[in-house]
């Protein structure tokens, strides 16, 4: 391939699958203001492959609410939690969420990149959530999904509703911590 291997991310994705697969694990923070035009196209990515199942008219719509102005905006919000999971200075996963003055808080998305599943980035960004979440005083956290209905049962969330989204119909979960006596 010839060019500079940072033209776009799919040429990302092809040069750089053999590093992933032989280098050390990823590190989690929060996002930084540098990290928003990077985090964008991961999730621009995301949403075109992982979660294409969700109607076309809703997945412009989210992108539309997820521009780079927006994520910034989301940034510098208190109760905001953008975490990411870089890898050799590249962004492989991210987790956005918020807490509430009700006492909830929620998981909006969680997204590993393909090269990374298997490694624990998507358990770690969603312990380190749930965590920063339970600082923030939620005694409950609650998120939306389609497919990953088990993933999230097997770190204690309960299907507690459903919600369709325009056809496709999606499954509300919720974690309470123990000793909450929120209802």
């Amino acid at each position: 391939m010839q060019g500079n291997p940072a033209n776009s991310y799919a040429d990302w994705l092809i040069l750089d699958y053999n590093t992933f697969m032989t280098s050390t694990a990823a590190q989690l923070r929060r996002a930084q203001l540098r990290d928003i035009a990077p985090l964008r196209t991961l999730f621009v990515h995301a949403l075109e492959t992982d979660f294409d199942y969700f109607p076309h008219r809703y997945l412009r719509q989210v992108k539309r609410q997820h521009s780079v102005p927006r994520l910034v905006v989301s940034l510098l919000k208190k109760q905001r939690i953008i975490l990411i999971a870089a890898l050799d200075k590249r962004i492989v996963g991210y987790m956005v969420g918020s807490g509430h003055q009700d006492g909830v808080g929620e998981l909006y998305w969680l997204y590993v990149h393909p090269s990374q599943r298997g490694q624990r980035v998507g358990t770690k960004l969603l312990q380190q959530a749930i965590g920063e979440l339970r600082q923030q005083g939620m005694h409950t956290v609650r998120l939306m999904t389609h497919k990953f209905e088990r993933y999230y049962k097997r770190y204690g969330f309960e299907v507690c509703g459903t919600y369709a989204i325009e056809s496709l119909e999606v499954k509300i979960m919720q974690l309470r911590f123990e000793g909450s006596t929120h209802g």
